[in-house]
């Protein structure tokens, strides 16, 4: 039977004077959700709209007690958000409103989000997260203890809500994340009181299930800094917590021996193996989640999601008397209804020394699309070609991508192409499995302040040009008849030319000095022009040997020949005039 209670229901601060039922619904995994049936004087809609106006979008806060006498404490205690309100007219029955709505973290829940957090600590991650929404009307109270304490080198919010996000964080590393009617909690809540719940008083029914769960799995991740695969499975880190539990070890043991199979997860980004580990340490709690589950009916006004409640019962006759004790168990979801005073729930919960609660229902890992961004640092630490960039949705503040590799078109120890962007530079950006955490540069883009030169853009896409930001260039004309390769400098005092259409050239030309040095240099053609504007000399410490098959001729206006040691001149015939 339905427990007499004292109930108070206020919105926006007032109380409510009449009210004909009150529903709260509780879920570890999602919003809660109530509603709040009050009768109205008249079936006139203009009542309606009045009441409507006065309530919609204000705070609920509802309070039910089992001790009239003491106005000052609350069994239970929630606070929403009215978010709906209905008429609601019935044959033979009194008109009624109903206003109902969510708990007030849906308002973590209102917009999606971009940002990103570097090096921060889940706590700090949270905090930051919860006080942007605790700016709004509704506030709510938050107690953060994550038990992973590791700092995150980067971590993203992307296209997704407050809520499923620090969801979705929770689920990752294992951690409890829920709401328990007036508080947030990120991390296992501390040591609290039990509730006693005793078979025949007030708990009316219940049962246990077991069920069996896969939990074989192995997550790997490539760490291309030290250029190795790191991996950790189901027996990575600490146990579910069920592994004591006289229940709860059944359904474990069964599925180690049924579904023994291993899934393959590749995780994007993962700093180091601790955090590779703590993952699959959330993995595998929270595989174990459902595995052992009470479901109970009782009119014990104190209980609410995340209470632990003590289950007991009498023997049974044939027992001879005395109790037998069922288990510790902490709620997971609860169903609060009461009308006329009267009160009844409906509950589920797991067993206490569970590692880890449900996770967020609809949790969806974040996916990322190709994106442009500006190039903000190229010096890499590592020297591995890597850049850093600052997307669109990190403008205004100081954000940017941790060392993200760049694609070049080899890649080899110690050989290979190095093509690093500029800085400033717009690059387009791709992700590794549509992680937003996991950015490399793909190339770099021209856009409308940053144009390539006018004179490669021609209409049958004639040329191939290389320029870097002093004006060193390489150009490549494929234009049929004219081609050509053409190396030169930003003011074309030094200039390669290589025709090849055409009959062939190859022009090398300087306006300073054109040094040619190696161990032997032959020359071979067909005729030989040197021509020096002011002098020419040539020098050996050897021999210098000038022979012709047919012709030698020297000339100028003055000739001196000089022999230090010995001048010899010889030839079938010598002439000297």
């Amino acid at each position: 039977m339905s427990r007499k209670v004292d109930c108070t229901v206020l919105i926006n601060g007032n109380k409510l004077e009449q009210v004909a039922h009150i529903s709260v619904v509780q879920r570890m995994d999602w919003h809660h959700t109530f509603e709040v049936r009050l009768p109205l004087k008249d079936a006139k809609l203009e009542t309606f709209k009045e009441q409507a106006e006065k309530d919609l979008g204000k705070k609920a806060v509802i309070r039910i007690n089992f001790a009239p006498e003491r106005p000052d404490s609350h069994d239970f205690s929630f606070k929403g958000v009215v978010t709906n309100a209905a008429f609601n007219r019935s044959q033979g029955g009194t008109p009624e409103i109903a206003l109902s709505g969510s708990s007030v973290t849906c308002l973590l829940d209102d917009a999606s989000i971009n940002r990103s957090f570097t090096e921060k600590s889940l706590d700090k991650i949270v905090e930051e997260v919860c006080q942007d929404s605790k700016s709004k009307p509704v506030d709510f109270a938050l107690e953060v203890q994550a038990a992973y304490q590791a700092s995150l080198p980067f971590t993203v919010q992307y296209e997704e809500s407050n809520f499923h996000f620090l969801g979705r964080l929770a689920a990752r590393y294992g951690e409890w994340f829920f709401f328990d009617g007036e508080k947030l909690h990120f991390g296992k809540p501390g040591s609290q009181h039990e509730e006693s719940l005793m078979f025949g008083g007030n708990l009316f029914s219940f049962d246990i299930g077991l069920q069996m769960e896969r939990k074989a799995f192995e997550i790997r991740h490539y760490d291309h800094v030290k250029s190795e695969s790191l991996k950790a499975n189901e027996d990575s880190g600490k146990k579910t917590g069920l592994e004591g539990d006289a229940l709860g070890k059944i359904p474990l043991k069964e599925s180690d021996a049924l579904l023994a199979e291993q899934s393959l997860v590749m995780i994007g980004a993962a700093p180091d193996q601790a955090d590779l580990d703590q993952r699959a340490m959330g993995m595998k709690a929270a595989s174990a989640t459902r595995s052992v589950v009470l479901r109970g009916v009782s009119d014990n006004t104190r209980l609410a999601v995340g209470k632990k409640v003590k289950v007991q019962g009498p023997k049974t006759e044939m027992e001879k008397g005395g109790t037998l004790d069922y288990g510790t168990f902490i709620i997971t979801s609860i169903s609060h209804s009461s009308g006329n005073g009267n009160y009844q729930n409906q509950f589920e919960a797991i067993p206490a020394d569970a590692a880890m609660i449900p996770m967020l229902s609809g949790l969806r890992q974040a996916v990322c699309d190709p994106q442009v961004a500006k190039v903000t640092d190229v010096d890499d630490p590592e020297k591995l070609g890597r850049v850093k960039v600052q997307f669109l949705w990190q403008l205004g503040t100081s954000e940017t991508s941790p060392w993200i590799r760049v694609i070049q078109p080899h890649a080899n120890d110690g050989f290979g192409a190095y093509v690093v962007p500029e800085t400033g530079e717009e690059v387009m950006v791709d992700f590794e499995f549509n992680d937003p955490e996991q950015p490399f540069v793909v190339g770099s883009v021209y856009h409308g302040k940053a144009k390539p030169d006018p004179a490669w853009a021609t209409p049958k896409n004639e040329t191939r040009a290389f320029r870097t930001k002093s004006g060193n260039e390489i150009i490549v004309i494929d234009k049929a008849g004219k081609e050509s390769i053409q190396v030169r400098n930003k003011d074309g005092k030094n200039e390669l030319v290589m025709t090849l259409g055409g009959e062939p050239t190859l022009t090398v030309k300087t306006d300073g000095k054109l040094t040619l040095e190696a161990k032997t240099i032959v020359m071979k053609c067909q005729e030989l022009d040197i021509d020096a504007k002011a002098g020419a000399k040539l020098k050996s410490s050897g021999t210098v040997e000038i022979k012709s098959d047919s012709q030698l001729k020297a000339g100028a206006a003055q000739v001196s020949i000089d022999g230090t040691a010995m001048t010899e001149v010889k030839g079938g015939i010598v002439k000297i005039n």
